[in-house]
Formats: C-alpha cells, sequence, structure tokens
C-alpha cells in the first residue's frame, strides 16, 4: 500500500515486519539507475534486507531478559523509521521502556508516526539528538539502559565509547558493522585506523571481521574498567 501523509513530504509505504506495521520510504521511488542503492538515497534510512537481523536482535533480546528475570530497558541510538525499537517493544517480554533516537528530524518524526500506529506510545520515547550526545546524557549515574543496539550504516566504533558507558552493569551491548570492504581486507589501512587491527583477504575473512570488532570493543571498554563477555556473533552478506 503506499500512501503520501500530510506530515511527510516523500512518498511512503506501510510494511509488515515481524508483530508490527511500520511507515516506510518507497525505495523504489528513490532509485533512479539499477546500480544506486536504495536505502540511502531515500530520506529516512530503511533496509528490508536487514530483516534476519531485526529478528535475531529480537531473539537476542528476549533471551537476555530471560536471564536476567526482570523488566529491562532498552536503547537504540541510530533508529531510522524506528521499526527496530519498535518491535523490541511489541515482540519482547518484559520490556519496561524504549528510547528510539535519530538525528534526522525526518526520521524522528517517521518514528514517532510508527510508535503511535502501533499503539506503543506509553512505553515507547522518541528523540531527535545526536547519537553520541544522547548516550553521553544517558551516561550518567541511574540514567543508564540494560540493553543498546547500535546499527548504523557502517561501522560502529564512533559509538562505542559512550554506548559502553551508557550501559549498566551486565548490561547487553548489540553491535551490527556493514563496512565489510575495511574488516575483509580490501582496504586494510582503513581498518588498521578504524579497529586498531589488520585484516586480511581470505576465506575466513568473515570470522576475522567478527574477531577484530570483538577486540576494539574489548579495548574500548578497557579504558573504563569495564569487560566484555562475548554471547553471540553472527555474519550474513554484507555484515557482521
Amino acid at each position: 500500500m503506499t500512501e503520501t501523509t500530510a506530515n511527510m513530504c516523500f512518498p511512503t509505504e506501510i510494511v509488515q515486519e515481524g508483530k508490527v506495521k511500520v511507515l516506510v520510504p518507497e525505495l523504489k521511488a528513490f532509485v533512479k539507475l539499477p546500480s544506486e542503492y536504495a536505502p540511502s538515497k531515500a530520506p529516512v534510512f530503511y533496509n528490508p534486507v536487514m530483516e534476519l537481523n531485526r529478528d535475531l536482535a529480537v531473539l537476542a533480546l528476549q533471551t537476555y531478559q530471560i536471564m536476567l528475570n526482570h523488566e529491562i530497558s532498552v536503547c537504540e541510538p541510530l533508529a531510522g523509521c524506528g521499526v527496530r525499537g519498535i518491535r523490541f517493544a511489541a515482540e519482547v517480554k518484559g520490556v519496561e521502556k524504549v528510547l528510539i533516537n535519530d538525528i534526522s528530524e525526518k526520521a524522528a518524526q517517521l518514528a514517532r508516526n510508527n510508535v503511535q500506529m502501533n499503539g506503543l506510545g506509553g512505553r515507547v520515547t522518541v528523540k531527535n539528538e545526536d547519537a553520541n550526545l544522547l548516550l553521553s546524557y544517558i551516561g550518567a549515574p541511574h540514567k543508564r539502559f540494560d540493553a543498546i543496539d547500535v546499527d548504523p550504516f557502517g561501522s560502529p566504533v564512533p559509538y562505542l565509547d559512550s554506548a559502553v558507558r551508557a550501559l549498566r552493569n551486565n548490561g547487553l551491548l548489540a553491535l551490527t558493522a556493514t563496512d565489510m570492504a575495511p574488516l575483509c581486507g580490501v582496504h586494510p589501512k582503513a581498518c588498521i585506523r578504524k579497529y586498531g587491527g589488520k585484516p586480511l583477504r581470505t576465506e575466513y575473512c568473515h570470522e576475522l571481521a567478527v574477531r577484530l570488532l570483538a577486540g576494539y570493543l574489548a579495548t574500548t571498554a578497557a579504558k573504563y574498567d569495564i569487560s566484555i563477555h562475548m554471547l553471540f556473533s553472527h555474519s550474513t552478506g554484507h555484515y557482521v
């Protein structure tokens, strides 16, 4: 179903993902050439290919909540249209509150629309801030979150310092990296600069990509006397 809402100045459509329905940019309206990457052309980021990633995020968060056996709070600082955070609130039992955020005013507006569309206004808050500014604010005592999911367009490295400090003790940090060219050795200097490690162009480069990201996270956390324990890693196609 295609529609343009009164509040949106670009073509949109409603899609079903998991247990929620969300309004997203109509991606085909923003592609002029077959080689163009539609999600990066739209005014608000939404990538339907990452649905599996979001499915796994929901399962991991539910498992984490069961392990804790109490209500949890979740932050998604790079939300785009908000589908991931909205699915957390709708599909994961034991989620007390979800904070979703995007620096784009259009994205925040669309996310608010989607929160209301799914009747989650009482548990989901939408912010329009710089991600690191928001994470630094909630890094203050008594404001931290149980779980933070960092899913950027590219590398999560710029957000790791503030994300680590915004977690409660024994908190869950989920990271997605889509910059596979550096991580898999196509651009080794970029990988050394970003992740502090040298990649290799081998058949097991995705395994090394996971380890490079985990190693950088461990180093970042150690600066604050925080240790990490890897619970789950995954690689599919263009991301780890």
